[in-house]
């Protein structure tokens, strides 16, 4: 691994669409350290977590008296759902700069227990997972692909979809407030010659014959109307199913 540029002193941010076992953004991390950062943070898509990976980045359960950086005191349950649990955390870390305070530390719904907390929501996985990134390349919609990539055109179309649904559901007033992949239907139907959308990809290449995708949003049981005051997670919460495997913390609401 090379470090590129100059980071003394500086803030780094370390992004990356799926972490198995946190080996790299770790590596990543102390090198980063070692060429004299002053903070580093890391978002994470898909936190995975299996193997060692909780090891590797030391976040652990403590208590009020907890002296360590990478560990919170769990408040109250958020949610619960058949996957995984939503805990309300004080985490004993330093949150990300400019990070607001949350309606329950200021203003007129403030509560004084929490003052001068570290407020965070930490999701937590009933079952965890053994397997890693290669399990889930054996999934039968990658095999039937060999290797190719999705079609521009197709994920444009995908995502213009539900662009506009959203869209659309906002100008009505509501926000979702639950968008994962099991909420998005797909029906296929039909073959369309999809041209490239790649701007590095050479010229008069042939289009690929593709399916139709038509996008539908679905469950609609966490909705808010947008005109409603927060907090929009601490009450009436059921069902929430997180999205990644354990002990994932972000700032509160």
């Amino acid at each position: 691994m090379v470090l590129v540029g100059h980071v003394k002193d500086k803030t780094a941010i370390l992004v990356d669409s799926m972490a198995d076992t946190w080996g790299t953004l770790c590596l990543a991390a102390r090198h980063l350290a070692e060429a004299g950062v002053t903070k580093a943070y890391a978002i994470v898509t898909h936190g995975i977590l299996s193997g060692n990976a909780l090891e590797n980045i030391e976040l652990v359960i403590g208590s009020s008296q907890s002296t360590s950086t990478h560990s919170y005191t769990p408040l109250k349950v958020l949610g619960n759902g058949s996957f995984g649990t939503v805990w309300f955390c004080d985490w004993h870390g330093t949150l990300p700069p400019n990070t607001p305070l949350s309606p329950m530390q200021c203003g007129a719904g403030a509560h004084l227990d929490w003052a001068r907390k570290h407020l965070i929501a930490v999701k937590c996985m009933k079952k965890k997972w053994e397997g890693s990134w290669d399990e889930c390349q054996k999934l039968k919609e990658l095999e039937a692909r060999k290797g190719r990539p999705l079609t521009g055109g197709l994920v444009s179309s995908i995502f213009f979809q539900i662009a506009s649904g959203l869209n659309h559901i906002h100008a009505n007033g509501y926000f979702h407030r639950d968008m994962k992949p099991e909420n998005v239907l797909v029906t296929t139907t039909g073959l369309f010659d999809y041209t490239t959308l790649s701007p590095v990809a050479p010229p008069n290449i042939p289009s690929e014959k593709v399916v139709v995708a038509i996008i539908k949003l679905a469950n609609f049981g966490l909705a808010r109307e947008t005109k409603n005051k927060p907090l929009y997670t601490d009450k009436d919460v059921h069902g929430y199913t997180p999205g990644s495997h354990d002990h994932t913390p972000y700032p509160y609401p």
